[in-house]
C-alpha cells in the first residue's frame, strides 16, 4: 500500500515536471521570432551550446561522469533527433508566418498515437483518443487561421517554412519514442546530445550562413533560450516520460500551440480572429478529456497495474520533489 502511494507520488512530480517543460516551451515560437536576424544554424549553436554548459555543469554536481558511456547508436540517435528538432524548427520561421510553423510542428502528439502502438506496444484509453481526434480538429483551425489570415501574403516560400516544421515534428516524434524505448538512460545524455548538435551546427554555419554580431539584447535573449528552454526544459520533459504519465503528458502537449499563440498575439506578432478562438475552445475540450481519462477507475488501475509489474527503483518513504527527482535519476 504505502509503494503504491510512492509511485504515485512520484508519477504526480514527474507529470508536473512535464508540464512545466511544456509551459516552458510555449514562448519558443516568439523567441525564435525575435532572434530571426540570427541565422538559423547560427543561433542554434549558441542556444545549444549554453544548454551544454548548463547541463555539464550539472553532471559535474552529481559526479554522473560514467552514465554518458553508452553505445555508438544511443549518441548517434539522440544527436540526430536533437539537431534535426532544433535547426528545422529554427529554420522554418525564416520562410514561413510563425503561427502557422507551430501548427505544424504540434502535429507530433498526434504523431505519437499512431506510432506508440506499432513501436512501444503502449494502448491508449478511447477518452485519449477522442482527447486526440477534438485536438487535431482545433489544429486543423489554427492551421486555417494561419493560412488564410487577410494579414498574411501567401508565398510559396511558405512551403518550405511548413516543411521544415514537419520535419522537426517527425524528429521530435522519433525523440519521444526514443526516450520512452530507452527509459533508463541517464538525463546526463542529453547533455551530451545538445553539446554534439551544437558541433553539427557550427559546421553548417561557417559553410552555408554568414555570421552576425548578437546584440546585448539578442545575447540574452540566448542566454535564457538555451538555459531554460533547451537545458531546463528537455531535463524536465525526459523526467516526466519516463517517470510520469506518457499519454497525459503526450495529450496535453496540445495546450503549448495555445499557449504559444496566446503570447504570439501579446507580442504583436499574430492576430486574434475567431478560427484562433474556436481552435483554443477545441484545445482546452481536449485536455478536459485528458484529465478524464486520467481520473478513470478503470484506465487508472490499468496504469498502476503495469507500473507495479515495471518499477524497478525503491520507492522513497517522502515525496521526491521535481529537481531532486531529476538531479538523483540513477543511470
Amino acid at each position: 500500500m504505502q509503494a503504491s502511494s510512492d509511485l504515485s507520488l512520484t508519477r504526480g512530480w514527474a507529470n508536473l515536471a512535464g508540464a512545466i517543460a511544456l509551459a516552458l516551451w510555449a514562448a519558443e515560437s516568439t523567441l525564435v521570432v525575435y532572434l530571426a536576424a540570427i541565422p538559423p544554424l547560427q543561433l542554434i549553436a549558441i542556444v545549444g551550446g549554453i544548454g551544454f554548459l548548463a547541463t555539464l555543469v550539472r553532471v559535474a554536481i552529481t559526479h554522473k561522469w560514467h552514465t554518458l558511456k553508452q553505445p555508438p547508436k544511443i549518441w548517434f540517435v539522440g544527436t540526430l533527433s536533437f539537431t534535426l528538432i532544433q535547426a528545422c524548427y529554427a529554420s522554418a520561421f525564416q520562410y514561413a508566418p510563425p503561427a502557422g510553423v507551430d501548427m505544424i510542428y504540434y502535429l507530433w502528439p498526434i504523431e505519437v498515437i499512431v506510432l506508440s502502438d506499432m513501436m512501444l506496444g503502449e494502448r491508449f484509453s478511447l477518452c485519449h483518443m477522442l482527447a486526440a481526434l477534438i485536438a487535431m480538429v482545433g489544429m486543423v483551425l489554427l492551421f486555417v487561421d494561419a493560412a488564410w489570415s487577410p494579414t498574411i501574403i501567401w508565398e510559396p516560400s511558405h512551403l518550405i517554412g511548413y516543411g521544415l516544421a514537419f520535419v522537426a515534428s517527425l524528429a521530435w516524434t522519433a525523440y519521444t519514442l526514443f526516450t520512452r524505448r530507452y527509459s533508463k538512460l541517464s538525463s546526463s545524455m542529453i547533455g551530451g546530445y545538445m553539446g554534439f548538435s551544437a558541433l553539427a551546427t557550427s559546421l553548417g554555419h561557417f559553410m552555408f550562413e554568414t555570421t552576425v554580431v548578437p546584440t546585448v539584447d539578442q545575447w540574452l535573449l540566448m542566454v535564457f533560450y538555451g538555459i531554460s528552454l533547451v537545458g531546463l526544459a528537455y531535463l524536465l520533459w525526459d523526467y516526466g516520460l519516463k517517470k510520469g504519465s506518457y499519454q497525459m503528458l503526450n495529450v496535453l502537449s496540445y495546450t503549448v500551440p495555445m499557449a504559444a499563440l496566446g503570447i504570439l498575439i501579446v507580442a504583436e506578432l499574430a492576430a486574434p480572429t475567431a478560427y484562433l478562438l474556436l481552435a483554443c475552445s477545441c484545445i482546452t475540450l481536449a485536455a478536459l478529456f485528458t484529465v478524464a481519462a486520467e481520473g478513470s477507475k478503470v484506465y487508472k488501475k490499468r496504469k498502476q497495474s503495469a507500473q507495479s509489474e515495471n518499477y524497478s527503483g525503491t520507492p522513497q518513504q517522502d515525496p521526491m520533489p521535481v529537481m531532486d527527482g531529476i538531479m538523483m535519476e540513477s543511470a
